[in-house]
């Protein structure tokens, strides 16, 4: 039987090498962005034979969630883990995070074993770093018009600068608390309660996880920060941005310049899922995604 823990930050040299293994752009693969929301989803971790496997535990139809093992060559040796694992368990069991290529290979391997669940709200969405930074044609002329309008309405006022967090780690959790009293009653609550703690972890661990961060101040007040995370593949996943929405044009004036800084040693921009929220799945769509990375829950048939 699999024996799954929580993960801790001390897992990071442990399981960076199984995330480094090829697979799909997925936020899921940076080793912050795993370990950050473990807690939320319950998800635990172990490694075996090769394969770092995942769990989130019994659902409410009985069956085990398991996460797609994460490691190189053929998926079938892992799969068959699993399924001896929830065979000793007495459990059916489905795979979620299951990306196109090992839903293709697993099918392949397993003929008509498991039953394939779209999980639309799950893709991530990929971006061209060059067209994020550069702005560039009609598709993008929304962006160019909101980012010029805040440099012409806030001119000599406004500064981008790198996240320091010695130096601003205190006001920038004093922003992202601001902005979760000012969007009580969404449509997310839980999720955005515990993301702002998971701010707080990501700032007292900053240098740890290799993150890049930018902030934008107006009168020296922050308006707007980000944070992401590099990962395998030449990504860098976008895992948090908050700006004061009352501002014209602030969340593409700190998405472009945090892109200006950033953007151009990757091959791709991770800014992950939209949970089926309607505003913000429009918004990650305005930004003209290149490809969303799709995502399946593959279940056992009994």
């Amino acid at each position: 039987m699999l024996e799954f823990r929580e993960v801790t930050i001390a897992d990071k040299e442990l399981f960076t090498p199984y995330l480094n293994a090829p697979g799909e752009l997925m936020s899921t693969r940076c080793f912050p962005v795993m370990y950050l929301w473990s807690g939320f989803f319950g998800t635990k971790y172990c490694v075996r034979d090769g394969f770092l496997f995942g769990s989130s535990g019994v659902d409410e139809q009985g069956r085990i969630n398991y996460m797609m093992p994460h490691g190189d060559g053929p998926i079938a040796p892992a799969v068959e883990i699993l399924e001896a694992d929830a065979k000793e368990r007495g459990l059916n069991y489905s795979i979620y995070l299951a990306g196109p290529c090992r839903r293709e290979e697993i099918e392949r391997d397993f003929p008509g074993k498991f039953i394939s669940h779209v999980h639309r709200n799950g893709f991530d969405y990929i971006y061209d770093p060059a067209q994020l930074m550069e702005l560039k044609g009609k598709k993008y002329q929304s962006k160019r018009n909101f980012v010029n309008r805040f440099k012409k309405e806030q001119e000599g006022r406004w500064q981008y600068r790198p996240f320091d967090p010695s130096r601003d780690g205190e006001a920038v959790m004093e922003f992202a608390r601001s902005w979760r009293e000012s969007h009580r009653d969404g449509e997310n609550e839980e999720t955005e309660d515990y993301e702002l703690k998971l701010v707080q972890t990501a700032i007292d661990n900053y240098e740890y996880f290799g993150l890049l961060g930018g902030l934008l101040t107006l009168e020296g007040k922050i308006i707007a920060f980000t944070f992401a995370s590099p990962g395998p593949d030449g990504m860098l996943d976008v895992m948090f941005e908050k700006a004061d929405a009352s501002i014209p044009g602030v969340y593409p004036m700190i998405n472009n310049q945090f892109a200006l800084a950033n953007f151009a040693n990757f091959k791709f921009i991770n800014r992950e899922d939209d949970l089926g929220i309607e505003g913000l799945r429009k918004s990650k769509l305005s930004y003209n995604p290149i490809f969303l990375t799709e995502k399946f829950i593959l279940e056992r048939k009994c």
